[in-house]
């Protein structure tokens, strides 16, 4: 009894001294009375404890390879929602929503290597995308190779999804860029190339020892229709066509790569009863699609059948009322068909329908531009480019181009000084930032003959460019069309360097030689030693007589001349003969026809070494003819 009450003196202090805090605070007061009130608030600290846990951004999502980035478990729940909600959307066949629900998870978690499989997977299910879902989706399929370190099934994924959104030349550069690359990787490659006409890389691959190409289904069928494109030899054409249409009835890949090539090759050959064998296979097997149709009503045309052309165009075109581009490809060829046959204002309505889908990016503008102008709608085209500089200004690149598209149609209505103003507010510019943009503009520029401004142009975009082949062929037309004789030099300098074409170098050096007067005799031994070098043109017949008569050689012309015709020749080639004519007649004392020659001869496209030899024929002449 004396213990128990020791204890509980001894507990009393303790006691007492916490009721008399417990007073001070109703709350601890009410847990201390009420044994419900307790368990509630234990019950409440319990959740909130869970509830921080549930939110506390604990979790790593980033792969293994990348720096650790925390997410909550309410977070992935939220992904794993979305996720949900898009796979019912896709399985209903609602790919818009569910592409939605899917950018709403990887704004959760941007991280998550299935939901962009997902969001890939979907977007190879819609007809169509808008050039601003392909450029973020095409954004977010680099991320995906990132994060999966180019996992095969990803590769596989995002080339399916170029070719779904016509991005060939992205591809390529995924193919080309592997590091070990399969036979499988090498023949997609090739099949992209044969796609993008590159059929020279094409036949270097083919030709390279490193990897074994055997064994692919389908390879035959590509390598039959590059060798025959390439060389044009009936012989070899005949073969590659026998080849192709022993498959075309057949079922699956094999036969399908055999109809597409057949008529791919036929078309680039103008072969048309090889064509329609080709195409009525696709139509009889529901495979035809609207540019197969373009290119039938091209070859038509090109083959002298322009009223069928037209017809056929005309009857295909209710077709084309609900028609939406996989891509940009799809939509030049299909309105290049209809610009072909003389149909240019249906080609101008399936471009301006397609604003909405493709109006985010450049090359739209670029091509609705182009298409104005090959129509001779100069004031359409006046109209755009103003437009484009207020409702298109967030499109990169599109404000240089609108000045540009302004400047080309002010020169085609003889409005030169409006003109100058609108190209000296390209150049004023600088690089656009878009080196695909700035080569069809020049080539638009050297095109329609404006080749001064077209060199100064190009000359700023020249350290942005990412194709030196493409770029200084361009800039060298440039430079031959304005006569500039040092730009000319140098470009072709650059053309070596990037080897280009090796038949065409060997002209090209005879007529840079020519122009600048540097290295003549050398550049035409190269042609006099290898007798199939001679003329096969009516540009090379006369690049041949002007460095024969340079040469003091004229018999060496004589061969080659009267097989050509010179209707066709541009400015400074219709220039470069008169000039050659007019030394002739001098040669057989012929003052007075010399005299006639002489008037109608442009100097404006003359280089300075061929001004300096005229000076010399003109004193001649008027020693001859005092009043000349």
């Amino acid at each position: 009894m004396s213990q128990r009450r020791k204890k509980k003196s001894r507990s009393n202090p303790l006691a007492r001294a916490f009721k008399r805090q417990a007073k001070q605070s109703a709350l601890l007061t009410l847990m201390m009375e009420s044994p419900p009130f307790r368990y509630v608030m234990l019950g409440m600290a319990l959740v909130a404890s869970l509830a921080a846990f549930y939110v506390a951004p604990l979790w790593n999502v980033a792969p293994p390879h990348l720096k650790s980035v925390r997410s909550s478990l309410y977070s992935m729940h939220q992904v794993s929602r979305h996720q949900a909600a898009a796979l019912e959307a896709m399985q209903s066949g609602l790919a818009q929503q569910a592409h939605y629900q899917l950018i709403s998870a990887l704004r959760r978690n941007a991280y998550s290597l299935e939901v962009y499989r997902m969001l890939f997977t979907n977007a190879l299910a819609q007809v169509s995308l808008t050039q601003e879902e392909v450029l973020r989706l095409t954004e977010r399929g680099d991320r995906l190779l990132a994060l999966s370190l180019t996992n095969r099934a990803d590769l596989d994924l995002l080339l399916t999804f170029h070719d779904h959104t016509g991005q060939n030349e992205r591809s390529i550069r995924l193919l080309r860029g592997l590091d070990a690359p399969t036979k499988e990787d090498q023949f997609q490659l090739l099949q992209r190339l044969f796609e993008e006409e590159d059929f020279a890389t094409y036949q270097t691959i083919r030709g390279s020892d490193s990897l074994k190409l055997t064994g692919l289904a389908g390879l035959l069928f590509y390598d039959a229709a590059v060798d025959a494109i390439v060389s044009k030899d009936d012989s070899v054409v005949e073969a590659s066509e026998r080849t192709l249409s022993a498959a075309l009835s057949e079922a699956g890949a094999r036969g399908a790569s055999a109809r597409a090539l057949l008529l791919e090759m036929a078309s680039r050959l103008e072969r048309l009863e090889s064509f329609e064998t080709a195409f009525q296979a696709l139509k009889a097997l529901g495979e035809d699609k609207p540019w197969h149709h373009a290119r039938y009503w091209i070859l038509l045309q090109q083959k002298g059948l322009e009223q069928r052309s037209r017809l056929e165009a005309a009857q295909y075109w209710p077709n084309l009322m609900q028609y939406q581009p996989h891509n940009l490809k799809d939509l030049w060829n299909l309105s290049n068909g209809y610009f072909a046959v003389g149909l240019q204002d249906r080609g101008l309505k399936l471009i301006q329908k397609a604003a909405d889908q493709f109006g985010l990016a450049p090359s739209y503008w670029v091509g609705l531009g182009q298409y104005l102008l090959r129509s001779a709608r100069w004031d359409d085209a006046g109209s755009l480019a103003v437009s484009m500089r207020s409702q298109q200004a967030g499109v990169k690149g599109i404000k240089a181009f609108s000045y540009f598209l302004e400047g080309m149609a002010q020169v085609q209505q003889g409005r030169d000084f409006s003109a100058n103003s609108a190209f000296s507010q390209l150049v004023e510019q600088g690089p656009l930032g878009n080196p695909s943009m700035a080569l069809s503009m020049g080539q638009s520029m050297v095109e329609m003959h404006q080749s001064e401004l077209a060199l100064s142009f190009l000359l700023g975009q020249e350290t942005q460019q990412e194709d030196p082949k493409t770029f200084y062929s361009l800039l060298y037309a440039a430079a031959r069309g304005a006569c500039n004789a040092s730009e000319l030099q140098r470009a072709h300098k650059a053309l070596i360097s990037a080897q280009a074409d090796e038949a065409k170098d060997v002209w090209r050096s005879l007529e840079c030689s020519l122009f600048t007067g540097q290295g003549l005799e050398d550049s035409a031994e190269r042609i006099l030693s290898d007798p199939s070098q001679l003329p096969k043109s009516a540009e090379h017949a006369v690049l041949w007589e002007a460095v024969a008569l340079h040469l003091g050689r004229p018999e060496l012309s004589q061969k080659v001349w009267d097989t050509f015709d010179a209707e066709d020749l541009d400015e400074v080639y219709r220039s470069l003969h008169r000039l050659s004519r007019f030394q002739k007649m001098l040669a057989a004392t012929q003052w007075k026809e010399a005299q006639q020659e002489l008037r109608s001869l442009d100097q404006t496209k003359l280089f300075s070494t061929q001004l300096a030899r005229l000076e010399a024929f003109e004193a001649q002449l008027k020693a001859e003819l005092p009043g000349s």
